[in-house]
Parts: structure tokens; sequence; C-alpha cells
């Protein structure tokens, strides 16, 4: 036996377990590490050798292996070349019979030496299977997974399109937990949208629009965050005068061109010019079907005017912006010390502090000047964080208080005494629960304060 392994012609011979008997036990240790990943330092400490020493060890090893490949198979090469761009992966055992051996380890050490890597995915690199570039496998999956949602005989039907390699273990890299999809009861998903590619393929299933409860009651998901995921979905249409979600590519005469009723009012005022209520009401359903509420809140609009005779017309024409009437003071807000500061009695509810906008009556924003929206009016508190009163189409409200209900150790049912300023722009809050004759509140009593059977004031 020499360096090159059994002197035997052709390749019948097992010239790579030839090889492998050759190598010293030294650079079988590292030959074997390195398979298994270990690092030149790793085997160095192990081996009490230097990190150099292994590499080059290392080294001479590979090179008398591709000196024996050269003598017994030179034509080797050229057909990995061959079966390896035949597929983005092939499996061990296709490569494993251009060189047949017992030795495993020396084949894989031979195929590295010659270019072949381990196919690499989500799943990490692929054990058993072999390629010319490692992120093909990869980029093929990647693509398999955009068609999603699918169904599980519609991913079976994609997997055979695709041609992927037979026996691949798709099933596994696909149900891996870095896959960027996972399996539900209607079919394969996107795991980031979730939530929404199963609406669509629910929808599919059906085959006809579905409300938004019976749409939330299959994935126990409360209508209020299916409603909003679907919002931002293009892949849905809402059907107004319905009530009913369906998929654009069903119905794409239902899918409205208005992101809301405000730009239906506008749009139907720019086209049509002035128009009375009436006149308005009835383009407005035909176009946008709305409640009679919703319309009264996009009337107010400041783009929105009224003209002396009572027709509607957009305010970029002259018109004059309409002005909310004063509505009646409700008993939590009130002017005080002159009529120079305005007092709002709150009550800590779970939206409060869960740190949701708050909202207030109407009369408090009419009384600081918000008179047509969209306004706002920015207050500094004593711990100099910003407090925004604002007017929307939709209503009054403050934001979030809870990070001051926190700090005056407010719980849920206590009471907040704010005062505003708006000559000045500050504002300060109160924990008011004991002073019901200042609240207007004399039925509220704050939770600690029963707790502890007396007062629980105090002030930031």
């Amino acid at each position: 036996m020499n360096g090159l392994g059994p002197s035997l012609p052709g390749t019948s011979a097992d010239w790579l377990l030839g090889w492998w008997s050759g190598l010293s036990s030294t650079q079988v240790t590292i030959a074997t590490g390195r398979q298994a990943a270990s690092s030149l330092a790793e085997l160095g400490r192990s081996l009490s050798l230097s990190r150099e020493r292994v590499r080059q060890l290392e080294f001479a090893s590979r090179r008398s292996l591709l000196q024996a490949q050269r003598h017994h198979q030179p034509e080797l090469p050229d057909r990995m070349h061959e079966v390896l761009s035949s597929a983005v992966a092939v499996p061990d055992n296709v490569l494993g019979n251009l060189a047949p051996t017992r030795c495993v380890v020396a084949r894989d050490i031979l195929l590295v030496s010659l270019g072949a890597v381990r196919p690499c995915t989500w799943a990490g690199d692929l054990p058993r299977w072999w390629c010319r570039d490692p992120d093909a496998l990869a980029q093929r999956l990647v693509g398999l997974t955009a068609g999603m949602p699918m169904t599980g005989a519609s991913l079976d039907d994609a997997v055979l399109a695709s041609a992927l390699p037979q026996h691949l273990p798709v099933q596994h890299l696909l149900l891996h937990s870095q896959s960027p999809i996972v399996r539900t009861d209607v079919g394969w998903v996107h795991r980031a949208h979730r939530l929404t590619d199963t609406v669509v393929l629910s929808l599919r299933e059906c085959g006809a629009p579905q409300s938004l409860a019976t749409l939330g009651a299959r994935g126990s998901t409360p209508e209020a965050t299916l409603r909003k995921a679907l919002l931002r979905d293009d892949r849905f249409v809402y059907s107004r005068p319905r009530q009913l979600w369906a998929l654009r590519e069903w119905h794409p005469e239902l899918a409205s061109r208005y992101q809301h009723a405000g730009d239906a009012l506008v749009d139907v005022l720019r086209e049509r010019g002035p128009l009375t209520r009436e006149a308005l009401v009835f383009e407005m359903q035909r176009r946008y079907p709305v409640t009679p509420a919703r319309l009264r809140q996009s009337l107010s609009s400041s783009r929105i005017g009224l003209h002396p005779d009572g027709r509607y017309d957009l305010v970029e024409r002259g018109t004059a912006i309409q002005s909310d009437a004063e509505p009646s003071r409700p008993g939590s807000v009130r002017w005080a010390d002159g009529g120079s500061v305005l007092e709002v009695s709150l009550v800590t509810t779970a939206a409060v502090l869960s740190g949701a906008v708050v909202a207030v009556p109407r009369w408090l924003t009419w009384q600081l000047g918000l008179r047509t929206p969209p306004a706002q009016h920015d207050f500094t508190l004593t711990t100099s964080d910003t407090l925004v009163v604002r007017r929307t189409i939709r209503g009054s409200s403050l934001s979030s208080l809870r990070g001051v209900a926190q700090e005056l150790q407010a719980r849920l049912g206590c009471v907040l005494l704010l005062s505003l300023d708006p000559r000045s722009g500050r504002a300060s809050i109160r924990h008011e629960c004991c002073q019901p004759a200042r609240t207007q509140l004399p039925d509220q009593k704050c939770q600690a304060a029963s707790e502890k059977g007396n007062s629980c004031l105090h002030g930031a």
C-alpha cells in the first residue's frame, strides 16, 4: 500500500478506505472532528497542538486524498458536476454511487474537497443531501411559500410543480419551527399573517361573503381584532349595504375607492357642487352607505362648509366653515376660579389604566374653542408631560392618562380631578375621590379610600 491507497486499477477496489487506513491516528481525529464542525482551535486543544499545526495536518490529508482521486478516479469531478447541475439538491446515495466505499467519512471529505456542500435551509444544513449552491434549495422553498395561503391539496400540487427533488423531506422542512408558514385546520398560512390568511382560506372554502361574527367564531378571534386586521389587508373588501366580508379576487366591484366616509363626502361635493342635506344623503347612500350618526360626524369636518341657504359645499371653494352649537353642559365639567379654569371629573376605568385615550364631553372641547374637527389644544402638566385635548369627527378625547394615574396610585373606580387653564396652557390632576362637593360626583368613592376607611387624597 502507498499514499494513494490500494494499487488496483479502476474503481472496483475501495481506494477511499485504503486512503483512510493510511492516515495517522492524529489525522483521523482531525478529519473526523472537522466533519463534526469542530474548529481548529478546539481540535488543537484536545490534541495538544497549535491551531496552525492542525491546519497543516488537515491540508496534508486533503492533498493526499485528491492525489488518490486523480489516480483512481480522474473523471469523478466531471461526473459530480453533471449530477449536481441536474437538481438543486441530490441525496447521499446518488453521489455515493459515484465513489462507492465502506468508509463514509472518507467519501464525505472527498465530496467536500471537490466542491459539494450541504443545502442550507431555515432548518439549518440538510443532512444526507448534497448540492453545488448552498442557497439554491432555500430559494426554491421560499418561492413555494410565497404562494400561501394554500390548502393541503394545493400545496401538494405546488410541490410537484416546483420540481423539488424526489424524497426531499419537504413536509419536515415546512413544519419546522423556523419555517415561514404553519399548518392550520384549513390549510397552510404565513406565520406572520396567520389570522388573515386563515380568513382567506375560510372564505374560499365557503365560496361566499361572510359576516364578521361568522369569520371570528371559526377561529375564536374577537370581532374587533379581526375587523382591524381585515381593514389593513388589501385582499378583503367590505360590502357596506350587506355588512359582509368578501375576497377582492371575487368581487372587485365591492371595493370602495374611499378610505372613510369623509373622503366620500368630499368627492360627492367636488363632483356635484353645493347640495342640500337631502340630496347629499341620497348620493352618499348610493356611493358609501353609512349610518345617520356617521354622516353627521362627517358633515362636521373642517373641509365641509355651509352656505347661508342651507346647502353644503367644500370650504376650499370659499364656503364658511360650520361651527357647532353649544352642547348642553354635563355635571362632570364646569368652570371654576371665576371662570378661568375648566375642571373635569374623570372616573378611573380599565381603559384609563390600560393607556387608552379618554373620552370627554363635547362641551369641554367647545369651551376650549375646538368647535370644528379636527382640532386640538395642548396643555403642560405639572410633571412637564403634555396633555392633549382633541376634537375629531368621532368625538372629544384626552390623551392617555395612564402614567398620571399610576403616579397618583389611582385604582379602578378612583376619581381624578383635571384642571385646565386655557390662557396659560397649564394643567393639573388630583386624586380627588373624597371631595364630592368639588367633583360633582357624590356617589363616586375611591377604592383605596374605602379600603383604608379614610381619605385617599394625592396631588400632582
